[in-house]
Order: C-alpha cells, then sequence, then structure tokens
C-alpha cells in the first residue's frame, strides 16, 4: 500500500535519506553503475549488513522517471540492461555456472530487445495502420475499377488466387521503407511526410510496372488507390493531431488545447501575456483558479478556488493545468497532482520570472527569441510560383459556384459596387452576401488576394508588405493580437516558416473555426 509505511528491498535513488556512517562504511554508490542500477546495488549492499530500508509516505517529490535518457532510444535499453547484467554479475556470477550466466545474458539481451520494441509501439502501431489502409485502398480501388466492366467476377477470382499478392507485397515493402527514411528526422504524425512517402510508394510500383511488362498492372487501380490512401492516411493523422495533449500548434490539429492557471488573478494575467507573445503557441486560456481559498473568487474571470479543481478541470474539459509556483506552496502542488493523476492532465511549473516553463520533458522558454528579417522562405520563386498555384487551384470552384448563385443579384441595380484600398465589394454588406464572396475569390484568382496572407483590414500596418489574403494566421489568433507587437510576432511565425502545408493547415483551421469570409469585407467597409 503507497499510503503505509513499510520495509522494502529497494528504495528509488531519486529520493533517499541515509545515515552518514552507513553510507561511509559502504563508500557511497558504486560509480561502475552509470546512470542505471546504482540505487538497487545500494539497497542490495545495505541489506548484506544487515539495515533495513523503511519506505515512508508523508514526504513527496516529482520525479520524471527516465528522463536523463529518453526510453525510445537504442542508448537507453543498452545502458539500463547493461547496468542489469553487470547488478548480477557483482553479487552472483560467483554462485553460477558459464552456462547458467549466458542464459542470463541471453535473458538480458531478450528483455532488452524487448522492451525496445514496445517503446516504440506508438511507431509501428501508426504504421501498421497505414499498411492496413494501403491494401485496403488498393482491394478498395480494384473493385471499383472492374466493376463498370464485365471482367469483376473474373478479376475478384484473380484476387481469390492471389494472382496480385506481389502488388500488395511489393508496395507495402516500398511504403515501409519510405516510412524508415522519413521518419528518421520527422515526427511520425507528419501529414507532409505522410503524403510524401505514400506518393514514392505508388510512384515506385508504377515505374516498376512500367518498365517490367511481365509485371503489368492497372495504373488506373494504382491512381484510385493512391487518393484513397492518401486521404484516409491524412484523416488518421488529423484524429491523431486532435486528440494530442499539446500546447504548441500542430499540423491539422484544429481543436485549441485548452489551459487554466493556478494563481492570482494579477499573475495570471501577466503569464497570459507574456504567453501570448508565442505565435508557435496554440491554446485556449480557459481562465485562472484561486491558488488560495477565498483569493478573488469573484472575479469574472476566476474559474473557482483550488479546493474546486478536480471539478473545474471536469467541467471545464482542461487540458493543461499550469501552477505558478510564487502563488502557490509546493505542499498544496504535489497534494493537487496526486489528486488529479487519473485525469489524464499535462501539468506544468512556472516559476517566479515567468521566462520559461517547467515540464515532464523540456523547458519551454516564453519569451520569444529577438529575429531579424532575412531568409524568408515566403519570399523564395518556388514558394511564391506553389502559393500561386494553389490560389487559383482552391478558388476556382467557390468563384463559379458563388457567381452562379449570384447572378440574380448581379442583374439587379439594388447593389452599389465600391472600391477601397484596391479592392471591391458590394453593399450593403449584409444583403449581398453571396456577391461579395464571390468578388472576394474572384479577387483571389486575379492575384490582387490570397487565400491565406494579411488581414485584408487591420487596425496594424503589417512589418513586411505581402499579400492580404482571405485568411491567415493573423486573423485565426485575433483574439490573442492586442499590439502592434503582437501582430509582428504572428507574421514574422508565418513569412520564417512558411510552406504550402502551413497554407493548407491554415486554411483547414479556418474552416474548423469561427471565421467568415464577409468579416473581410465589414472591417474593410469600417476602415477609415
Amino acid at each position: 500500500d503507497e499510503d503505509e509505511t513499510s520495509y522494502i528491498p529497494v528504495l528509488s535513488g531519486s529520493f533517499m535519506f541515509f545515515r552518514t556512517d552507513i553510507l561511509k562504511k559502504l563508500n557511497g554508490f558504486d560509480e561502475r553503475f552509470f546512470m542505471y542500477g546504482e540505487d538497487i546495488d545500494l539497497c542490495f549492499r545495505v541489506a548484506k549488513l544487515g539495515y533495513k530500508i523503511s519506505y515512508f509516505p508523508e514526504t513527496s517529490i516529482i520525479h520524471y522517471k527516465g528522463e536523463s535518457t529518453k526510453k525510445g532510444d537504442l542508448k537507453y535499453v543498452k545502458l539500463f540492461n547493461k547496468a542489469n547484467y553487470q547488478f548480477f554479475q557483482k553479487h552472483f556470477t560467483s554462485r553460477y555456472s558459464f552456462l547458467f550466466r549466458s542464459l542470463i545474458y541471453i535473458a538480458i539481451s531478450f528483455r532488452g530487445i524487448t522492451s525496445f520494441l514496445l517503446s516504440k509501439s506508438k511507431e509501428i502501431r501508426l504504421a501498421s495502420f497505414d499498411i492496413i489502409i494501403l491494401n485496403i485502398s488498393l482491394l478498395l480501388a480494384f473493385i471499383i475499377r472492374f466493376s463498370f466492366t464485365n471482367d469483376l467476377s473474373s478479376k475478384l477470382n484473380s484476387l481469390r488466387s492471389l494472382e496480385y499478392l506481389w502488388v500488395n507485397v511489393l508496395l507495402t515493402g516500398l511504403f515501409i521503407l519510405f516510412s524508415i527514411g522519413f521518419n528518421s528526422s520527422r515526427r511520425i504524425d507528419s501529414i507532409a511526410d505522410s503524403l510524401r512517402k505514400t506518393f514514392f510508394s505508388f510512384t515506385g510500383v508504377a515505374a516498376i510496372t512500367f518498365f517490367a511488362r511481365n509485371l503489368a498492372f492497372s495504373r488506373s487501380v494504382l491512381g484510385i488507390s493512391f487518393v484513397l490512401t492518401a486521404v484516409l492516411i491524412t484523416v488518421l493523422r488529423i484524429y491523431r493531431a486532435n486528440r494530442a495533449k499539446q500546447v504548441k500548434s500542430t499540423s491539422g490539429k484544429f481543436k485549441k488545447t485548452r489551459l487554466a492557471i493556478v494563481g492570482s488573478s494579477n499573475a495570471a494575467n501577466n503569464l497570459i501575456s507574456k504567453i501570448n507573445t508565442r505565435a508557435d503557441w496554440d491554446y485556449e486560456v480557459v481562465g485562472f483558479v484561486c491558488s488560495k481559498p477565498n483569493d478573488e473568487p469573484g472575479k469574472s474571470d476566476a474559474l473557482g478556488e483550488i479546493s474546486q479543481l478536480k471539478d473545474i478541470v471536469r467541467n471545464h474539459s482542461i487540458d493543461h493545468l499550469y501552477f505558478i509556483q510564487s502563488e502557490i506552496s509546493y505542499k498544496v502542488m504535489l497534494e493537487q497532482i496526486s489528486h488529479l493523476k487519473k485525469e489524464n492532465l499535462v501539468f506544468k511549473i512556472v516559476p517566479e520570472s515567468m521566462n520559461y516553463i517547467l515540464g515532464k520533458s523540456e523547458v519551454e522558454y516564453i519569451d520569444s527569441v529577438p529575429v531579424v528579417l532575412f531568409n524568408l522562405t515566403y519570399q523564395e520563386g518556388l514558394n511564391k510560383l506553389l502559393k500561386r498555384c494553389f490560389d487559383i487551384m482552391i478558388s476556382l470552384f467557390p468563384t463559379i459556384f458563388f457567381f452562379v448563385i449570384s447572378i440574380p443579384k448581379l442583374m439587379s441595380s439594388s447593389f452599389e459596387k465600391r472600391t477601397k484600398d484596391s479592392l471591391s465589394y458590394y453593399t450593403p454588406v449584409n444583403k449581398a452576401k453571396n456577391l461579395n464572396r464571390f468578388l472576394l475569390f474572384q479577387q483571389v484568382l486575379a492575384g490582387k488576394l490570397s487565400l491565406i496572407g494579411s488581414p485584408i483590414a487591420s487596425d496594424f500596418d503589417p512589418i513586411y508588405k505581402y499579400k492580404r489574403g482571405i485568411t491567415g494566421l493573423v486573423q485565426l489568433n485575433a483574439q490573442r493580437i492586442s499590439s502592434s507587437k503582437d501582430q509582428e510576432r504572428f507574421e514574422l511565425n508565418y513569412l520564417q516558416n512558411y510552406s504550402i502545408w502551413l497554407d493548407i493547415d491554415i486554411l483547414s483551421k479556418s474552416l474548423f473555426s469561427d471565421f467568415s469570409l464577409l468579416r473581410n469585407i465589414e472591417n474593410l467597409e469600417k476602415k477609415n
């Protein structure tokens, strides 16, 4: 029972108290055990001297197990299992034969390989889902392709006889090879990398079947299955991204991370203003929880008192909980963390200086690093070409659609066409909604606007004159921008990290937000 005092054989080295004379007698930790196993060795030697080790539950610490070396790393596996065998070799090797020692070594090595594979279970599981999607898509494409011919029954018989099994094997093999290549240095959840390895896998199969005529296979089946695979894998990545409890902006993540702060009103507001400077973080600050009983509970932005923290977390669907160190004692903080350990929360501590945030696996600096305007990826020729092609491709259908449904109003004389800041719109805005939607997309096609760009109308002038857009990173984070410097940070973040994937991500997030096309016209109309 973790709440009862008891004698135990081994105590974690992260929090030990020793009598000085015993520690001196044992000569402290054995330095041959680097990183792992030194606490087990010390406890074993204590027991051999006839002393007992007591577990005392009335004390508490925060210990991030295994953070010295990451468990997913092969280096960790080697160090940990080397320490296990070293412990056996030091204390038990003289009792057993060479054969038994060899069996122990094999068993420890097998355990190490197994633990390494288990540490990679997330990657293996995701790769397995990808391969299942890949093969199901190929089967569906095969059925779709031949359902329009009289050969469907004969082709299905070919499938049953595994005549085309080589296509599945080849495609799966190429996909695994490209997955290893792309995932060696990038995140496994990257939508862009998933689409790249899917594209190269299908391209590889198409190339092989083109040059090896005896392996000829329907390219239309490959084309259909590529589209199905790309769509399904993207949906899977988006689903995983929106389940993840992350503060930093993630490609495909539409649901903002919900954040609550434990501290006083002044300290919480100070922290919020600092966090708002980070354009690369995507979150929603729900409010603050009073760190002391009866401390400002009546404030409009206070969610409640710390005694109500568990209910607040559940009622407001909190993902992250930040404790302001200067506003709460370690004792209360540890009690609350223990009380909320089943709530699937991410806990972080903000020191008194509020310059960084302490988490399990990293230190996040709040203050943004000053950046000089140079080497903007937005300015690169290829990116400009891709962006223009993307604008034309996406805006073409909406332009035609809104034009068709707006024909009756275009023939009407009850709407006035105006031009402001080189952009055209119809008034009254609230009655010419589809007309204005048509004009916006038409101006994207004409190159006056972009789908993603700077605000059409803003209270602050952009630091870098780039094309205005229907939506953009600044528009998506309007509630976090209260000064020209705030807007500058978001603009820099977009211009320096620009890629076509970032545009796709911003456009997707806009569709799942309270984004409104007509808000652009309304803001332009209000602008002096």
